[in-house]
């Protein structure tokens, strides 16, 4: 299984009143996750696949690659955010409606994630990519 998900990065600090700050602020206008800020951590990631019978074979943060991409991640949020026309809504097409929560992403948000990534505030990563194997169970 191969995943993408939104994870608090090492530099997050649990203990630093405006880290959690941001992270309620973060989560609170993109409805990515209402968990506490360490239930969203790398590791916190990896625990949950190892615990559910998965092996991690890759987990890496793709936003800090060691070939970072030409156009950061956060830069296409400005051209969302700037556009006048652009309707925030997400018309799910899937038969069982599975995605709907997933893709809800506000102006606000989108405005707040652009940002943090201008100031360089690596402190979470919209890529962090997990492949993993579920293990065979012995019977």
């Amino acid at each position: 299984v191969a995943i993408y998900d939104w994870c608090w990065t090492k530099i997050f600090d649990y203990n630093n009143p405006d880290h959690c700050r941001l992270a309620s602020l973060v989560e609170g206008s993109t409805n990515i996750g209402h968990r506490d800020a360490n239930g969203r951590s790398i590791q916190s990631a990896l625990d949950a696949l190892e615990s559910t019978g998965f092996r991690v074979l890759i987990h890496k943060d793709l936003a800090e690659s060691e070939k970072p991409c030409i156009i950061p991640w956060y830069i296409h949020l400005r051209d969302i955010v700037q556009n006048p026309r652009l309707y925030w809504a997400f018309i799910d097409t899937s038969p069982r409606k599975e995605y709907r929560y997933s893709l809800e992403l506000t102006k606000d948000a989108a405005s707040i994630l652009q940002q943090a990534g201008i100031f360089k505030l690596e402190m979470f990563t919209p890529m962090a990519m997990f492949v993993a194997q579920k293990l065979e169970v012995a019977e």
